[in-house]
């Protein structure tokens, strides 16, 4: 889906479908006036390869949480990204949102991670995605609290959450400490 203001800064046309999608919470949002159009997309980086989206649907909004990235404040945290290519962005809203028929744009190419409880970094075709808990003091301004990508962490275990099965599935290497016991 791509958002109709979008489509039309890019030139996007196309044939006028009535769309219905129905939500996770079983709501039901009707597009009338929603075309079909295809447009390229790339990573941001001088020279990207460009891929192409066909098919995607117009939208009036996709509401979806407008976030902020620093790379270089996420490093100084977590040693696992600092050396990534991930993109900087403050109060950006997505405007575009890819359904599982472009799956190749978004399965992993690599990914970079320390423990169950902190960020993940995935590699994509498009570029770097953030996944994963970081610390709200690291996060940026997110206008959304309810939902967004990156969720709040007080760093505080509850003894019901994923975190408690960190020891268990995530190996860790050990430092030069671990290893000599």
């Amino acid at each position: 889906m791509i958002r109709e203001d979008m489509a039309a800064e890019l030139g996007l046309q196309g044939e006028k479908q009535p769309l219905k999608v129905r939500w996770t919470d079983n709501s039901i949002r009707e597009e009338n006036e929603s075309q079909v159009v295809s447009f390229s997309i790339s990573r941001v980086k001088e020279n990207a390869k460009t891929f192409s989206v066909y098919r995607a649907r117009t939208v009036r909004q996709l509401n979806l949480p407008q976030q902020t990235v620093n790379p270089a404040l996420l490093g100084q945290s977590f040693e696992h990204l600092k050396d990534l290519e991930i993109s900087a962005y403050k109060d950006a809203k997505p405007t575009i949102l890819l359904g599982e028929d472009n799956w190749a744009l978004a399965i992993p190419l690599k990914v970079v991670h320390r423990s169950w409880n902190g960020p993940v970094a995935i590699k994509t075709r498009l570029g770097w995605v953030l996944h994963g808990k970081i610390p709200l003091h690291l996060k940026g301004y997110v206008k959304d609290e309810v939902e967004h990508q990156l969720s709040q962490w007080n760093g505080e275990g509850d003894g019901t959450s994923t975190h408690d099965l960190d020891e268990k599935f995530v190996p860790r290497e050990k430092t030069t400490d671990q290893k000599k016991d």
